[in-house]
């Protein structure tokens, strides 16, 4: 049993022309970001760039964290005083 829209997140974070194909140049490169030192923040960070544009915007942070079990267990407050600080009160921060 699985989430396909987990999958389609997943698989997002290292199909970086978002042509919902994986390249070689792609998976070669995924690769080599999860055996980096840093690999759970940069495999994180692409995860939620959606568009690949190396920046996280409110509606990036709030696709990905509805996919989350801490929202489901939680119902995350997406105007939460969090929010406001990385995101700034209207969010386009």
């Amino acid at each position: 049993n699985y989430n396909k829209e987990t999958v389609r997140l997943l698989a997002s974070s290292a199909n970086l022309s978002k042509t919902n194909l994986i390249s070689f140049h792609e998976f070669s490169a995924f690769e080599a970001v999860l055996t980096a030192p840093d690999a759970l923040y940069q495999t994180a960070f692409q995860l939620f760039d959606n568009n690949s544009n190396e920046s996280i915007n409110c509606d990036d942070f709030e696709r990905i964290i509805r996919h989350t079990t801490p929202l489901i267990e939680n119902d995350f407050d997406f105007n939460s005083d969090f929010i406001k600080r990385y995101f700034g009160s209207d969010k386009k921060r």
